[in-house]
């Protein structure tokens, strides 16, 4: 019994102990973060209060991220094209547009998606899936992908960024969007500028481009054709660019090819065209 009231007693001294001490705790925390509380000393004068103000983080400027909706086209890209008249689109178009904002929907459209609204989109730009509406506010130039904000931050590895932890772009989805914002044939409305060409002949389909394969084949031996092997430009051709504009991709095309032959001389792939 007596064992049972000192243990009661300690009990009661512990719970006291504790709520004196929560007190004194509570106490302290209500005076530091009271900031316009003071405790006049006497004789002193009165302390002059500063109530705490809350600091704005810093606001993203056009130089910072481009594609913030309040910012203009950059100079040397152009003005805003207004979108094109869709109503003869063709087939082939319609589903080049697709792929492509399926690609930008599917990269960005966590952060500029159409199921966000402007105020919880980044950069207040929600409609990363519109071709139109991104070319009627400057992000995408037609025939001019290397110009279009919405490529270059791609190819940068900036959208999407890396703090969102969402893998890059790959250079195939990017060469989708490139591909349909050079192309002359989806854009019938807008003059082609920077090294594009006008030639509406300069168009080569896959009907042509087999005969082409079929004639140089119907020249060689039989025995040597099965090793043949056809690589074409005929993509970027079609899209716009100059014939003599293509050296480039020429010098690309051999280095490749001699850096993948065992072949200790080099070589140059074989025209089968002319262009």
């Amino acid at each position: 019994m007596k064992k049972e009231h000192s243990l009661m007693t300690f009990r009661a001294f512990s719970i006291g102990f504790s709520a004196a001490v929560l007190a004194l705790a509570c106490g302290s925390d209500d005076s530091n973060n009271d900031s316009t509380k003071t405790t006049p000393i006497s004789g002193d004068p009165p302390a002059v209060t500063t109530p705490v103000t809350d600091v704005n983080p810093a606001e993203e400027t056009c130089d910072q991220n481009p594609l913030l909706a309040k910012c203009a086209p950059a100079q040397g890209t152009g003005t805003v094209t207004p979108p094109p008249d869709r109503a003869n689109e063709s087939d082939e178009a319609k589903l080049a547009r697709a792929a492509a904002e399926n690609v930008l929907a599917a990269n960005c459209g966590q952060c500029h998606g159409p199921a966000l609204t402007p105020q919880q989109a980044q950069a207040g730009m929600n409609y990363i899936n519109d071709i139109d509406q991104l070319v009627s506010t400057g992000k995408i130039i037609p025939l001019n992908s290397a110009g279009s904000r919405i490529v270059q931050r791609m190819l940068r590895g900036e959208m999407p960024p890396v703090s969102s932890g969402l893998p890059q772009v790959t250079e195939a989805d990017i060469g989708t969007v490139s591909q349909y914002i050079d192309n002359p044939r989806f854009w019938p409305d807008v003059a082609p500028t920077g090294g594009n060409c006008t030639d509406d002949e300069q168009l080569v389909d896959f009907d042509q481009l087999f005969q082409d394969v079929n004639r140089d084949l119907s020249g060689e031996d039989n025995d040597d054709t099965q090793f043949f092997r056809y690589i074409s430009i005929t993509n970027r051709f079609t899209a716009g660019v100059c014939a003599d504009a293509l050296d480039k991709d020429r010098q690309g095309l051999t280095k490749m090819m001699n850096m993948l032959s065992i072949n200790a001389s080099i070589e140059e792939p074989l025209p089968v065209n002319e262009d």
